[in-house]
């Protein structure tokens, strides 16, 4: 509990620390305010905010969805009980600007009466810290946290669950330590050295099996260029790596003449069917597009159609292959991303 008989030394006294301190009677109005106040709230004299309730300076709710003024008298009525208080508040400018702060009050004997001293920190362009452990812990791709001689000092509980690692297992480890089976990627070194995000492709030997991730490592600098910390962020293509070699096994497999191509109709993959279908030299072909084969006739959808639709679109059509004429049945499939856009064409 801070005690002052001198009002005008304790004014002197909060004038002098940089950042904003007010003084609230047992009601919770101001009845001063330090000279920082008037910068950070954008006062012009004191005036505007002395014998007013801190909703003056607080947006009608709290980024967590409460009341500001129910919360204040919550903030109040803790640090009467307990001397002092500290919590993670939103003040607002008098320009109506809002902005995250640090908030301590703590009991003070001013004029002989009981009040708050109440010091404001502008946390403006920092994280908080609970919303760090938010982004970490609930973030659903695997996540390490690097220090600078790049042992690990933390993982989330989505690395745990992709790695089958406990917490406690690797902190203070090294990055080091995983088995790497393959690379396609710049290195958190050259991350370091760069200061800038990179990325890349992995394959790793995890308890729970292999896993092919992408990754990418962000290094965090302070004011002063000094490297604090670096992100290592995973995200993990095993299911979708997985299924895409089924898919390529099943087409190369395929009796069905099949060819991928992208959403211009340049060819990318094709089967063996194809390939004995059109007797066309595998390089050349993926050098074609749709475009380039000699269509004699159609009967149902165009390829345009299938981009437009979304949809599977079916028809006949009669193609000049230079030795033989064939007629053949058809149907392209788009394929989708989870935005449902177009990633590419397959045609049967």
């Amino acid at each position: 509990m801070i005690r002052s008989q001198d009002v005008s030394t304790l004014q002197r006294l909060i004038d002098e620390i940089p950042c904003a301190i007010f003084i609230l009677n047992s009601n919770g109005i101001f009845i001063e305010c330090s000279k920082p106040c008037l910068n950070v709230f954008h006062l012009d004299n004191p005036d505007q905010i002395i014998g007013k309730s801190p909703e003056i300076i607080s947006p009608p709710f709290q980024r967590n969805g409460k009341n500001s003024n129910e919360e204040i008298k919550k903030w109040i009525l803790l640090a009467c009980q307990n001397g002092s208080v500290t919590f993670n508040w939103d003040h607002k400018r008098l320009n109506g600007d809002i902005f995250p702060a640090k908030v301590t009050l703590s009991t003070s004997i001013y004029e002989g009466e009981t009040c708050i001293l109440a010091t404001v920190i502008d946390n403006t362009g920092n994280v908080l810290e609970e919303e760090i452990e938010a982004l970490i812990n609930g973030n659903p791709y695997a996540l390490i946290v690097l220090n600078p001689d790049l042992t690990i000092a933390d993982v989330n509980p989505a690395f745990s669950r992709i790695s089958g690692y406990n917490r406690e297992e690797w902190i203070s480890k090294n990055l080091s330590d995983f088995t790497i089976l393959k690379r396609d990627g710049q290195t958190v070194e050259e991350a370091i050295k760069n200061k800038k995000t990179v990325s890349g492709k992995i394959i790793v030997q995890f308890p729970t099996g292999i896993r092919h991730m992408e990754y990418s490592y962000i290094p965090v600098f302070d004011a002063n260029g000094e490297l604090i910390k670096i992100y290592d962020i995973f995200a993990d293509q095993t299911d979708i790596f997985e299924k895409l070699h089924e898919s390529e096994t099943l087409i190369s497999e395929n009796p069905t003449s099949i060819i991928t191509t992208d959403i211009n109709g340049n060819i990318l993959q094709f089967n063996n069917s194809f390939l004995d279908l059109t007797r066309i030299p595998g390089d050349q072909l993926r050098t074609m597009n749709l475009a380039d084969f000699k269509l004699l006739s159609r009967e149902g959808a165009t390829f345009s159609d299938a981009l437009n639709s979304k949809n599977p679109e079916k028809g006949t059509m009669l193609v000049d292959f230079g030795d033989r004429i064939k007629v053949l049945e058809y149907t392209y499939l788009p394929v989708l991303d989870v935005n449902n856009a177009i990633q590419c064409d397959k045609k049967q």
